[in-house]
């Protein structure tokens, strides 16, 4: 195994940092065996750690920060008010997630408030690997789980509704069945809402992505898609007080007692399968390659060498 070829596969997939990985999502593994668990999903930035905070009653404020903003390659800095707060779980501003492992803290009674990095995360194929495997083990241990899918307002503007497309993806790819009865067990919650709109501005988000779904084509992938939709637009009608998440309102009970209420997924072991996206598949069987082809080469070194030296 010469130094090039260490080099060129450590690139590909930085093994020894996918081993710690699992060795720390191993040690959260038996403290959360037989529990129930609340597992917090949504793109970064939307919002896990600071509504897990809140959830759990730490006291919130509002925090003037200063972010950079790259508008045709020029970086600007500019002043935003964000919600911060002296809570357990720990928040980030940047588009970059702050969460490399899970987070986890008691709810009430049995229930475990859980965030945990790998939906939609930007840091690389280790990362992701090591939370896929870390949440099909926790579906595994845990006693039943709910789901609670954070959308960012802001990022559902900015994205014109695009946003929907890659939850309902992710949802469609962690799903064994993914179909209305399974949707309606997930609790959809939103974020970062201006105080001047209300719930009629993401039903309206929502009905227009859902009219583009039917013009763009009609087949089954489509049919599910509008079900997905359809079972948002149904939870944002019913429960139109706290579908928003407002981290100072100091209204969480109200919003624990729901969670708590809604239907879990009895069965999480059975009901999900986490599994990793195409580039990182590749990055991994890549490795594997790789590491087998060096062993191969090394094999065969070792045998000329012997023949050589028994010649």
């Amino acid at each position: 195994m010469n130094k090039s070829e260490i080099v060129n596969r450590e690139q590909n997939l930085d093994i020894k940092k996918l081993l710690e990985l699992f060795k720390q999502c191993q040690q959260e593994q038996s403290q959360l065996k037989d529990k129930d668990i609340i597992l917090l999903a949504g793109p970064t930035g939307s919002g896990k750690s600071t509504t897990a905070n809140y959830l759990l009653g730490s006291e919130m404020f509002i925090e003037n920060i200063e972010t950079c903003k790259v508008v045709e390659g020029q970086t600007y800095k500019i002043q935003t008010q964000v919600f911060n707060s002296n809570g357990k779980f720990s928040i980030g501003y940047s588009k970059q997630s702050e969460t490399s492992t899970l987070q986890k803290a008691c709810l009430q009674e049995n229930y475990f408030l859980c965030d945990s990095p790998g939906f939609f995360d930007n840091r690389g194929a280790e990362i992701e690997i090591a939370n896929a495997q870390s949440l099909n083990q926790f579906m595994q241990n845990c006693k039943s789980m709910k789901m609670i899918i954070l959308v960012s307002y802001h990022e559902l503007v900015a994205q014109r509704g695009q946003l929907f497309e890659d939850v309902f993806k992710l949802v469609h790819r962690i799903l064994q069945k993914p179909e209305k009865e399974q949707f309606e067990k997930i609790i959809f919650l939103f974020t970062k809402f201006p105080q001047d709109k209300n719930v009629d501005a993401i039903t309206k988000e929502i009905l227009e992505f859902h009219d583009n779904v039917i013009k763009k084509e009609n087949n089954y992938q489509s049919q599910i898609m509008k079900s997905f939709l359809n079972v948002i637009l149904q939870q944002l009608n019913n429960n139109k007080e706290i579908i928003i998440v407002n981290p100072i309102d100091r209204n969480h009970q109200l919003l624990c007692q729901k969670i708590i209420s809604h239907k879990s997924f009895s069965n999480p072991a059975e009901e999900f399968c986490f599994s990793v996206s195409e580039s990182a598949k590749q990055k991994l069987q890549l490795y594997v390659e790789e590491t087998k082809y060096i062993v191969k080469s090394q094999q065969q070194g070792n045998l000329y060498g012997n023949h050589v030296k028994n010649g």
